[in-house]
């Protein structure tokens, strides 16, 4: 029988470079995962965890206020991971890896079919762990770092990618808890020392403790030291320094948590920082209802102020890889503050209620208010310079959460934003161009889980 040639079109989908790295990431990860396997015989534990996370927008004003010419967006994106585990008498090992997706994105094609995509798996975690005895360990490699309210090292697992820190983390737990982590970054394997992307850290350090004094009472401390590459110096870093303390104290059904912290050294661009965050927030919990309120309080730069000295200094509070989407609005206007509120610093006060309908649904609506801590310029004003009113919009945010199973679980919201004119001009929008954002989204998580015990041969 003549086998038939392959057209042109799939000839060069075939022999993209982009398909033979496909080959070679799924050939390593078979090998990581044979090797993993070897170990299994003569190691205590296994254990395997998956997620495929497909979650349906659709955008209108999500981000990005909307004109009365744009459309609404509609689309599904999809995150799945795959991690592999094991333990051992000291040892602990962990890999995972992602591929996040949209739905429809595959850049190779034909008329008679989708033949594939530009690689977009990816390593999430690959560490290792050493315990040195029961209070202390050393942990190694790609992980996730989540400290305190995750203002400064989060997750940020909403968006699809979620965050990983490629450190060095040293772990102590025994009347209380202390971590330190270390990393030192380059964009590739170099010989002498090359200029690092300016807009990443070069360097990201930390200090954690935490203490549990009673059942009531828990303080927590951090600080940071955060490193831009300089860009004329190929060793030069600025440093930015964050230390910050965490307070929880529960008094019957009532909870109240607040946090403060400070910035000083140099920014990115090697400007003296001067900025403070603080945050205060209440709970009160019913059998059926947890109510809550409380205040952000991020500071800004005053544009309006007359002196050199305080114009030299950086005013903004630089919130590093903290949490923005669990905080500012669903709508993630002020995902990034320097942009969304054009450098003023952002006040947001906040109501919300978790209402828990059964042990597996509950209803959660949440009301913010946003404003600018600061004096921005008004880039439209006549004559005199004058400043924005520092209202910048209300925001709704509801969210339904149903889990009929342990490993799977059903979420969908809705939220809904009214600018101010001061954010439409921070967006370069004329008032009578913005419309009112709205945004609706439904996602699935489902995460299913096994582990296998094995003892060791004799």
């Amino acid at each position: 029988m003549k086998l038939q040639k392959p057209t042109c079109e799939e000839a060069l989908i075939n022999n993209h470079p982009d398909k033979h790295l496909d080959i070679m990431k799924n050939f390593s990860l078979l090998i990581v995962l044979i090797i993993t396997l070897s170990f299994v015989s003569i190691h205590a534990q296994l254990y395997i965890n998956a997620e495929i996370h497909p979650r349906a927008e659709m955008r209108y004003g999500y981000k990005q206020l909307s004109d009365t010419i744009s459309s609404p967006a509609f689309l599904i994106s999809q995150r799945s991971r795959l991690g592999l585990g094991f333990t051992m008498e000291k040892y602990s090992l962990y890999f995972a890896i992602q591929d996040v997706r949209v739905w429809g994105d595959e850049q190779y094609y034909s008329s008679t079919g989708i033949r594939g995509d530009q690689a977009s798996v990816d390593l999430k975690e690959a560490w290792a762990e050493y315990s040195f005895s029961d209070q202390f360990s050393l942990r190694l490699g790609r992980q996730q770092l989540k400290y305190a309210d995750q203002r400064l090292l989060s997750g940020r697992n909403w968006n699809q990618y979620g965050m990983s820190y490629d450190a060095i983390l040293l772990k102590y737990k025994g009347d209380f808890v202390c971590d330190a982590g270390f990393s030192y970054n380059n964009n590739k394997e170099i010989v002498y020392q090359e200029t690092y992307s300016l807009d990443k850290m070069k360097t990201m350090n930390f200090v954690y403790l935490k203490k549990q004094w009673n059942e009531n009472i828990e303080s927590s401390f951090i600080y940071v030291l955060s490193g831009f590459q300089k860009p004329d110096k190929v060793e030069g870093i600025y440093f930015k320094h964050t230390p910050g303390i965490i307070l929880k104290f529960s008094l019957q059904d009532f909870t109240f948590n607040g946090s403060g912290y400070y910035q000083f050294g140099q920014n990115n661009i090697g400007a003296d920082v001067s900025a403070y965050f603080w945050n205060l927030k209440s709970e009160y919990s019913l059998p059926h209802v947890t109510f809550a309120a409380g205040i952000d309080f991020l500071s800004g730069q005053n544009f309006a102020s007359s002196d050199s000295s305080y114009l030299k200094k950086d005013h903004l509070f630089d919130l590093l890889y903290g949490s923005r989407h669990r905080y500012y609005g669903n709508m993630d206007h002020f995902s990034n503050i320097p942009k969304g509120t054009a450098g003023g610093g952002l006040i947001d006060i906040y109501l919300d209620a978790q209402i828990n309908v059964s042990d597996k649904l509950y209803f959660k609506p949440t009301y913010h208010y946003l404003r600018l801590q600061n004096n921005v310029m008004d880039p439209d004003s006549p004559g005199l310079p004058s400043t924005l009113d520092k209202s910048l919009a209300h925001e709704l945010d509801f969210m339904l959460s149903y889990k009929p199973a342990k490993d799977f679980k059903i979420e969908m919201g809705y939220a809904f934003l009214i600018s101010a004119k001061s954010l439409n001009k921070i967006q370069n929008l004329a008032s009578e161009q913005a419309i009112d954002a709205h945004w609706l989204w439904i996602m699935c998580i489902i995460t299913p889980s096994m582990s296998f015990e094995k003892k060791k041969a004799d």
